[in-house]
């Protein structure tokens, strides 16, 4: 597996959504990091974004021409998982999951 730096492609609606929240909580801008995966004769390519040290992975790999649907997916994740967006009903959080404070940053 390797792995780029994502942070030239335009950001999409979760990411900026993701970038503002950040920005509110004091936290330095989102990480997005491309990531691929050779596959038989092709290569998939996916994202996780780092936020304060926690990183949240996208739940789909994409052909290359759709990496920016990669980045959205991540953003999408963090969003869900930071409690800015619910979670759909089939991904109910677990109870090892992390949680975001304001006042104490990530919390178990």
């Amino acid at each position: 597996m390797s792995s780029t730096d994502g942070s030239t492609i335009a950001p999409t609606p979760h990411q900026d959504r993701l970038i503002s929240f950040c920005r509110a909580h004091g936290a330095r801008p989102p990480l997005f990091q491309i990531v691929s995966d050779r596959r038989g004769g092709r290569t998939a390519w996916s994202c996780e974004t780092i936020i304060a040290g926690k990183t949240f992975r996208a739940r789909f790999w994409y052909d290359g021409h759709y990496v920016h649907n990669a980045r959205e997916d991540a953003a999408q994740v963090a969003l869900e998982n930071l409690g800015v967006l619910p979670l759909p009903p089939q991904r109910q959080p677990q109870p090892s999951q992390h949680c975001w404070s304001p006042s104490n940053g990530w919390s178990a």
